[in-house]
């Protein structure tokens, strides 16, 4: 799945232009890995969790990757945090389900985004049984309601 995952996100990169911002990178292991195959590129990934920030900070140290940066905030505030109209391309994996205030993290994502910026995201499939029940009955996992994220995303810009 990782390495899948890691494929698609490469073509969507190679298919964009910009700066790229990783909207819950986590530690940051898609994005090294992007970073890894588009060393023309440059990369950031913002995540609320400072421990994982470290950590892939340390990891992209040691691999030498030097067009890739980590930033500890949450995407609610991604555009106090970073210059605005920077990117050319968001990507987030598996952490919008997680964010409290989407409408937030939208409008902020506008405000650091170039005109014509895309934003690419990968969620867990609500409708797949397991999914929804572990999402559903796990404390601080929900589901994500994609039709929605897209009124929201829109009307933010």
């Amino acid at each position: 799945m990782a390495r899948r995952r890691a494929e698609h996100f490469a073509a969507v990169v190679a298919g964009s232009s910009g700066d790229v911002l990783e909207i819950g990178c986590g530690t940051g292991a898609l994005l090294r890995r992007l970073a890894a195959v588009h060393p023309d590129r440059r990369f950031l990934g913002i995540d609320p969790l400072a421990g994982y920030i470290g950590y892939a900070r340390r990891l992209a140290e040691r691999d030498g990757l030097r067009n890739v940066a980590f930033v500890a905030g949450p995407g609610e505030e991604l555009d106090q945090l970073l210059r605005p109209r920077s990117f050319g391309l968001v990507i987030s994996v598996d952490a919008l389900h997680h964010v409290t205030d989407v409408d937030r993290v939208a409008a902020a994502a506008r405000r650091v985004t170039t005109d014509g910026a895309r934003w690419c995201l990968m969620e867990p499939n609500r409708w797949h049984p397991y999914v929804w029940a572990y999402h559903a009955l796990t404390p601080g996992e929900r589901t994500f309601p994609v039709g929605d994220f897209l009124r929201r995303s829109r009307r933010a810009g």
